[in-house]
């Protein structure tokens, strides 16, 4: 309750467009979004997994964790994810995305959370990096954030930065 009292206070404060989550409980999910339907904002949420800690809120989704993506306006028409490269037996990765205008233009929102293993993150990095390029050479902006589990100067971050100059 009172990281939820933090959040809403944050976002009341700087109005965000657009909010992400990653590592976050289905039930916590389902807190924010209900005050922030009230506010405005539309959402979806992926589960990547299940986690212990999460509570049971529902039989759909029970104890599910993952991303979430938050966006002013109403609910997208569709989003979906794809399912990163990982390890056997690994946590699963997921890239979640939707489309979301912005100031009259429809921008593709992405969010990650990656491995920490960083051979696994340097795989998953150049999925992204291939996706997203092949969306930004279609004219769709993007963006993408994330639990990335590197420093913004680990050498397979560059390529976050530098594949759509």
């Amino acid at each position: 309750t009172s990281r939820l009292t933090k959040v809403l206070v944050a976002i009341d404060c700087y109005t965000p467009h657009i909010i992400t989550f990653n590592e976050i409980c289905y039930s916590q999910y389902r807190a924010i979004r209900s005050s922030l339907i009230a506010r405005g904002y539309g959402a979806t949420y992926a589960s990547t997994t299940t986690a212990g800690g999460c509570d049971n809120y529902d039989a759909s989704w029970g104890t599910g964790f993952g991303n979430a993506i938050f966006f002013k306006g109403t609910s997208p028409a569709s989003s979906t994810y794809f399912v990163l490269p990982n390890a056997t037996g690994a946590e699963p990765r997921h890239l979640l995305y939707t489309d979301v205008p912005l100031d009259g233009k429809t921008i593709r929102v992405c969010t990650t959370h990656l491995s920490t293993d960083a051979a696994w993150r340097l795989k998953q990095i150049e999925y992204i990096v291939d996706k997203t390029s092949a969306w930004i050479s279609q004219g769709k902006p993007v963006i993408v954030t994330g639990d990335f589990n590197a420093l913004p100067t680990a050498p397979e971050m560059g390529l976050m930065y530098s594949h759509s100059a």
